[in-house]
């Protein structure tokens, strides 16, 4: 795609903006407080926790039982209705 150098331009001058405009929010009283409480950050450590369980027990369940692993995810959600 072709761009002129005005494009390239207005579209830097329009980042700028928005990250003085960013930098004046966060400088100032008004805008999000930066601080993570004991309630936020217990939060993400299970988030983390659990998240990376969902992606890593199929896996292993696959490893050691093979192509039998769906049955027994079939079989467990059948026992768990």
């Amino acid at each position: 795609m072709f761009v002129t150098s005005a494009e390239k331009k207005t579209g830097r001058k329009e980042v700028l903006d928005f990250i003085s405009t960013s930098l004046r929010m966060t400088s100032g009283e008004e805008g999000l407080k930066r601080e993570i409480g004991l309630i936020g950050l217990t939060s993400n450590i299970v988030n983390v926790v659990i998240g990376s369980g969902i992606f890593v027990l199929p896996a292993i369940v696959n490893e050691r039982l093979g192509a039998s692993g769906i049955l027994a995810y079939l079989f467990c959600g059948f026992l768990s209705r």
